[in-house]
């Protein structure tokens, strides 16, 4: 039996999320209210979304979301679990079967998720069901540096459009809700754009996109963003493991703390 998520009480579908995350390498673990906001931010749907059952009980959950992203229609898993007490039993697969049967009846083109590298059960079950790795992306941490420079200014774009290249994972896209910045300087204009967020329950600046023009302006950016911000830390999450940005970070001293891998299957490639 399969219910909608909106057809399940928030404190069940809340219970089965954390349980079905338990023992995951990074905490999942949400309130009702957590749960409900990340498929408001993220633009998932309550109705494509669901909870699987066995035997009357809930064996695992997956949040659902599709739109049109550079003339081509993309859904993301934005998450997908399979209770402790009915893995093993193809729950996984029934799971993502019914992703690809949600995802064709809306004329979606591909489907998308991440996957931790080091998470081979998960890995080996997808591409088993027909999803190619495609792109690896990484989180990076670490402190800001302290410093005074003023040659930077960060100007906040205020109507955002998703015009993102297609390899931007979807949470990073400019359209969840995250802050927008041109990075500019008074004799050079714009140098640089950021996606960011401000999490100050934990004083950390996290970033979904950095795109830099040059890359001795590095240095620059951390301070400025420090000053601007007042951020102790410096979290970046999901930026392609091949960028650039991302190379200068960890020279600078960051920690890749986690990677993941970008998974994408063809339903026109499938269909044809």
């Amino acid at each position: 039996m399969i219910k909608s998520y909106k057809q399940v009480s928030a404190e069940e579908r809340t219970q089965v999320w954390n349980e079905s995350f338990s023992g995951y390498q990074t905490s999942m673990n949400m309130t009702e209210e957590q749960l409900d906001n990340r498929l408001k931010h993220l633009q998932l749907c309550e109705d494509s979304s669901f909870i699987i059952y066995e035997d009357n009980k809930p064996a695992g959950i997956t949040l659902y979301g599709d739109k049109i992203i550079n003339n081509q229609k993309i859904a993301w898993v934005g998450g997908l679990a399979v209770h402790p007490d009915f893995r093993k039993n193809g729950i996984g697969v029934s799971l993502l079967n019914q992703v690809e049967e949600i995802a064709k009846k809306s004329d979606v083109e591909t489907i998308t998720l991440e996957v931790i590298t080091e998470n081979m059960g998960a890995l080996k079950l997808y591409e088993k069901n027909g999803y190619e790795a495609k792109r690896k992306v990484s989180v990076l941490e670490g402190e800001l540096p302290a410093g005074n420079d003023d040659r930077l200014m960060f100007d906040r774009i205020q109507t955002v459009q998703d015009d993102d290249h297609i390899t931007i994972p979807w949470q990073n896209r400019k359209q969840h809700g995250h802050q927008v910045f041109l990075i500019n300087t008074k004799e050079q204009g714009t140098v640089g754009e950021m996606v960011c967020d401000f999490d100050e329950e934990n004083d950390t600046l996290i970033i979904y996109q950095l795109s830099l023009l040059e890359t001795k302006r590095l240095q620059e950016v951390l301070v400025a963003l420090k000053q601007k911000f007042g951020a102790k830390k410096f979290k970046a999450l999901n930026l392609l493991a091949d960028s650039y940005e991302v190379g200068l970070l960890k020279d600078y001293g960051f920690e890749v703390t986690m990677e993941r891998f970008q998974m994408e299957k063809d339903l026109l490639k499938q269909s044809s």
